[in-house]
């Protein structure tokens, strides 16, 4: 398990109410894989290396550097249980990498998409993990960091050495079932990302005026929004785009004063309170035809989030 192959991109932020509780399993999943700390003490004038459970020190830090069930020194790792950092730098192989991988894992189970596990230059297949973690500590653990998909693909944009997860292994092996649960306006984001190649459109229930959007689908509003969208961009690209800049980086209350403007930038502002901003640089790059990503660089850096109706 080499350390170049396993690693956490972006930030572990474990929230310090669950803190106590991450700790123990940290605690928990050393001692079942027979993580120890070497220790010399002096007996009768002799140095003798005797083995002890981690344990944190005055200040929170946690060292250990043996493996019991490997029978094999290690380089000094530590975690600090302020922060809840894992540092290791002799990763190995069998149950030492192992202990280690899961103590990755459970960092991204904690830090509600600030960080994602991952395998080389993508977010590891997790669901041997859950597994695994709900086995050993004998309680099952819930990974809703990977529900956060839009998240994971904005941070990995962001993360220098990673590629995008493509549409299958989103959901063969990033997404793990039986462990988390996809949020709406997260699954709503991803899939124009890897879905939407020809403008959208519907057999029924098209909108006709602004005053059926409220109650109208979500496939009958992102119709009616590229439609609106289409007729602006062939009056003037520049002011439309300009516009879009603007839109897409507002807050809700911002938003809907735009809404109030009786065109159709009025109209597109409205359907943004129903819509994510991916559908909306999705309509822009069918019609500018372009890759998403290449009209979301030009639009936008984060958007509004996640403040839809």
């Amino acid at each position: 398990m080499d350390k170049s192959r396993y690693w956490l991109a972006g930030k572990v932020n474990v929230p310090e109410d669950k803190k106590s509780e991450f700790n123990t399993y940290v605690m928990a999943i050393l001692r079942r894989f027979g993580i120890r700390k070497r220790k010399e003490i002096d007996v009768e004038g002799e140095k003798i290396t005797i083995l002890g459970e981690p344990t944190p020190d005055e200040d929170g830090i946690v060292s250990f550097d043996y493996s019991i069930l490997e029978k094999k020194n290690r380089d000094v790792s530590t975690y600090n249980t302020n922060t809840c950092e894992l540092y290791s730098i002799d990763r190995g192989e069998n149950e030492y990498g192992l202990a280690m991988n899961c103590i990755l894992a459970l960092q991204e189970c904690y830090s509600h998409g600030s960080c994602f596990f991952m395998e080389k230059r993508k977010p590891i297949e997790i669901y041997v993990y859950m597994c695994l973690l709900s086995n050993i500590l004998n309680k099952k653990i819930y990974n809703n960091s990977r529900g956060k998909i839009w998240d994971m693909l904005l941070l990995l944009r962001k993360t220098p050495d990673t590629d995008l997860p493509s549409e299958q292994d989103i959901f063969q092996k990033v997404f793990p079932f039986d462990y988390s649960q996809f949020e709406h306006f997260q699954l709503l984001s991803m899939l124009p990302v890897y879905y939407e190649t020809e403008p959208p459109t519907t057999d029924k229930d098209a909108i006709t005026d602004r005053t059926q959007i409220k109650a109208s689908t979500y496939i009958s509003q992102r119709e009616y929004l590229y439609r609106i969208m289409a007729e602006e961009y062939q009056d003037d690209k520049k002011i439309f785009e300009d516009f879009l800049k603007k839109l897409l980086c507002l807050p809700m209350s911002g938003r809907e004063k735009l809404a109030e403007i009786d065109d159709n930038l009025g109209i597109i502002a409205e359907l943004s309170l129903y819509i994510p901003p991916a559908a909306v640089v999705s309509a822009f790059a069918l019609l500018e035809e372009k890759p998403f990503w290449d009209a979301w660089d030009e639009l936008i850096t984060e958007g509004y989030y996640p403040e839809i109706l």
